[in-house]
C-alpha cells in the first residue's frame, strides 16, 4: 500500500477529474478548502461502502513483508494467514508459503487505519 490512506486517494482522483472548490487556481493541493470539501466526498464514498479493488502481490519480497495477520489467497485457491514469521493455509499446512501471484484479503494495520 501507499504511504497516503485510501480517503486520500479518492480526494486526489475527485482532484484529477476536476473537482475544486472554485475560488482557488485549479491544481493548486494547498486549498485548505479544496482539501475539505474533496476529503468530505472521500468521506461519503467511503461511508457508502467503497473499496479499493484488492491488491495483487507478485513478489516473494512483497508477500515477505506483509504482517503477522495477513491474509491470502494464493493462486492455487488456498487462504494463508502469516502468523510470525511463517504461513499457514486453509488445507492445515504448515510451512511454506502461498505461491504467487496472492490477492491480499486482509493486513491487520491496513484495516484498522481504513476504518477510521
Amino acid at each position: 500500500m501507499s504511504d497516503t490512506t485510501i480517503r486520500d486517494q479518492l480526494a486526489d482522483v475527485l482532484r484529477d477529474e476536476g473537482i475544486y472548490c472554485g475560488d482557488c487556481d485549479y491544481g493548486s493541493r494547498d486549498c485548505p478548502e479544496c482539501g475539505r470539501m474533496l476529503g468530505g466526498f472521500a468521506d461519503a464514498i467511503l461511508a457508502a461502502g467503497f473499496r479499493p479493488p484488492a491488491r495483487v502481490i507478485t513478489t516473494v519480497e512483497e508477500r515477505d513483508a506483509l504482517p503477522p495477520g495477513s491474509v491470502v489467497l494464493s493462486d492455487s485457491g488456498y487462504a494463508w494467514q502469516r502468523i510470525e514469521w511463517w504461513w499457514q493455509s486453509t488445507d492445515e499446512g504448515v510451512g511454506g508459503a502461498p505461491s504467487l501471484p496472492v490477492t491480499v484479503l486482509h493486513i491487520p494495520t491496513e484495516e484498522t487505519a481504513d476504518g477510521e
